[in-house]
């Protein structure tokens, strides 16, 4: 097959492993990561694994990256400004999750403020049942209020996530839609897509921290993919999930998540 090359980005070092899956040859390198942008310690190592170790970059066949830049953003409450779009009398999920107190005797002890403040947590009239069927319509003039609602607010990100939207996606899907055409700059995390189980809560909250993060990771990879587009031509790129697996650019800018521990 030929050179393939996993980069492994920590807070301080940045690994890089090349192997020739034909030869069995290996090489390692380590350098100091940039925190303020880590793509350009990719590069560079990139660069020195051609110069100083005889690495042919620009034939690489498989590139495999690492990164904690989603999960440095979670730990520092570094995302976008964001709002929530929920099915009306649920706006105040993110509060009250599932009412387990992990300090029950401490009363002084106080939940870290949601991702999204309740005045940007827009409702809309519409549900879904328990089995996916249509209780309450949703209406074009209803998108057409949520979404300019959103726009009033003049946020980076929006979630949405409606009642039993893992069974009949359609409302959310309405709704995503007419977002992305009114704001194409707009980033916009549906629950349907990003987390399509049981139990709104989680699939509230999971679809909140992949729109506040989508601003930051998405920026990232598009700086990445510029990087590597000239240096890497031939190359399959793929970014590690949390699960072990690899993912496209594109799928890890829109599901950044997916890159969190």
């Amino acid at each position: 097959m030929g050179w393939l090359v996993g980069v492994d980005v920590g807070g301080t070092f940045t690994d890089f492993y090349a192997v020739n899956t034909d030869t069995g040859e290996s090489v390692v390198h380590k350098a100091p990561s940039s925190p303020e942008d880590s793509s350009k310690t990719l590069v560079s190592g990139l660069d020195a694994l051609g110069k100083d170790q005889g690495v042919p970059v620009s034939e690489l066949e498989r590139f495999a990256h690492g990164t904690t830049v989603a999960t440095n953003a979670l730990i520092q409450r570094r995302g976008g400004r964001m709002a929530l779009i929920t099915t009306r009398g649920f706006k105040d999920l993110l509060e009250i999750g599932r009412q387990i107190r992990p300090k029950i005797y401490d009363l002084q002890a106080d939940y870290p403020p949601a991702l999204v403040p309740r005045q940007r947590r827009c409702e809309v009239t519409e549900r879904s049942g328990s089995m996916g069927e249509e209780i309450t319509p949703l209406s074009d003039d209803e998108i057409a209020r949520v979404v300019d609602e959103v726009i009033a607010a003049n946020v980076d990100s929006v979630a949405i996530c409606l009642l039993f939207s893992f069974l009949n996606a359609d409302h959310e899907t309405r709704i995503a839609e007419k977002l992305r055409s009114a704001a194409p700059g707009l980033h916009v995390s549906v629950s349907c897509e990003v987390q399509p189980e049981f139990r709104e809560y989680e699939r509230m909250s999971t679809t909140v921290l992949n729109g506040f993060l989508q601003p930051e990771v998405s920026h990232y990879m598009t700086r990445l993919r510029a990087e590597l587009a000239a240096r890497l031509p031939d190359a399959s790129l793929g970014i590690n999930q949390s699960n072990g697996g690899l993912m496209s650019i594109g799928q890890a800018a829109a599901y950044p998540i997916r890159t969190a521990l």
